[in-house]
């Protein structure tokens, strides 16, 4: 399971530092071909760069947790982590669940969301593939991968797409390569 979950968040990583990658560039040469260029082609890189991480601007369904605080709020490891809100949104057809953490890095070095925290989202036992969700207002799913300085704090969004839109979501989030039984986690009932 810790396989998926790698490889879901490589191939997200991969995504996301192919689109930052990604700029403009401009030929001053006219095109005379009915084919467009490179340099034409829409840039998809500006739907994540513009866009700010704000749960409450994104247009979606809230879901609702009973979970205590104490189960999904805490330390893991050199990070404080908490897993905070969920809101499903529909993208190409399918339901997405869009879900925030907080992230306080604590380790002293410089480090990402994605190098130090592992999550599993399940739903009826089953791993929920990653998503990717573009031009939706209050998603940057770059976030993830932002490096930040030691003491420096910063909410993140990861998205999944969802099986069923009635059975409960159960997100679990632990530090990448520890042997502790540290995990926070937190159920979303729909």
């Amino acid at each position: 399971m810790k396989k998926k979950s790698l490889a879901a968040i490589t191939i997200l990583l991969i995504l996301a530092l192919s689109l930052t990658g990604c700029g403009k560039k401009t030929n001053n040469t006219p095109n005379t071909s009915d084919n467009p260029t490179q340099t034409e082609k829409a840039d998809a890189s500006g739907a994540y760069e513009e866009t700010e991480v704000d749960m409450e601007k994104v247009d979606g369904n809230e879901i609702t947790s009973m979970t205590e605080k104490n189960d999904y709020d805490g330390k893991l490891g050199n990070y404080d982590v908490s897993i905070g809100d969920a809101k499903t949104v529909s993208s190409d057809d399918a339901n997405i669940i869009i879900i925030s953490f907080d992230f306080k890095n604590n380790s002293g070095s410089e480090t990402a969301f994605t190098s130090a925290i592992d999550v599993e989202v399940t739903q009826d036992g089953a791993t929920l593939p990653g998503a990717v969700v573009t031009n939706t207002e209050g998603v940057n799913l770059l976030s993830m991968a932002e490096r930040i300085q030691s003491g420096d704090k910063i909410t993140v969004q990861r998205a999944y797409r969802l099986r069923d839109t009635s059975l409960p979501v159960e997100v679990t989030a632990k530090e990448f390569g520890s042997s502790d039984d540290e995990i926070l986690t937190k159920t979303f009932d729909f």
